[in-house]
């Protein structure tokens, strides 16, 4: 789901496959989506942001938690609980925030800062949310770590087994520069067959094509990432 100009909108992607989200003048965001338990259920599980002439800045996972608790619960600690980033080229996760905002640069314009704040979640023993906050001449936003409570409310084993990424626009004061599936699916750009076909559900879509239903992999997904069956969405 994503929203612009006052607009909801919705679209599915290919699971387990990296698209380019966005593209401005100083970076470029591409993302990667898990599926849920119906198939028009997915959510963002990877995002990676490299500078126009892609030079890597930073990729991050979402990790779970196998119970209704966090190894860390509150923002006063240092350690990662939610996200595995992984700086640059770095090809080991960051162990812990070693200050709060840890404030970072990448080429001329674009600024970037690991950072948590507390969030009331009632039915999970954590309200701990880690984010990473960037900045550009041309766009601002979010990269969270989120429960699926929206699709769960009433289940913290899903909230925590769904856990994903969520890409939140601050401000976008240059969005009529910007390229990528994002500025197609808003409108910003004319929409091209395969941004079309993005807007119908992937049932809808395979039934148009004459295919059979796909079934949801979800656990080969956990297994690539170091989940588990019992470990625990995407918005803008």
């Amino acid at each position: 789901i994503t929203f612009h100009g006052g607009q909801k909108i919705k679209f599915w992607l290919p699971n387990h496959q990296e698209f380019m989200m966005l593209e401005t003048n100083e970076l470029k965001v591409f993302g990667q989506v898990f599926p849920g338990p119906k198939s028009d259920q997915q959510w963002f599980g990877n995002f990676r942001v490299v500078l126009s002439d892609d030079t890597p800045v930073v990729e991050v996972n979402i990790k779970r938690p196998t119970t209704n608790h966090s190894r860390t619960t509150r923002c006063s600690s240092r350690r990662m609980d939610s996200m595995d980033v992984f700086l640059g080229r770095s090809k080991s996760p960051l162990p812990e925030v070693q200050r709060r905002p840890m404030e970072f640069t990448a080429g001329h314009d674009v600024r970037f800062a690991i950072d948590c704040r507390q969030q009331d979640r009632p039915l999970l023993a954590s309200s701990r949310t880690e984010y990473i906050h960037f900045e550009t001449p041309s766009i601002g936003f979010l990269i969270v770590a989120a429960h699926a409570g929206n699709e769960f409310p009433d289940d913290w084993r899903l909230q925590l087994k769904y856990m994903h990424l969520d890409l939140l626009i601050l401000e976008m004061p240059r969005k009529n520069e910007f390229r990528g599936l994002l500025p197609e699916i808003w409108g910003i750009l004319p929409r091209s067959p395969e941004v079309e076909a993005m807007l119908s559900p992937p049932e809808t879509a395979e039934k148009s094509a004459g295919l059979a239903p796909r079934v949801c992999n979800e656990d080969r997904w956990l297994r690539q990432h170091g989940g588990g069956a019992d470990q625990l969405s995407f918005c803008l």
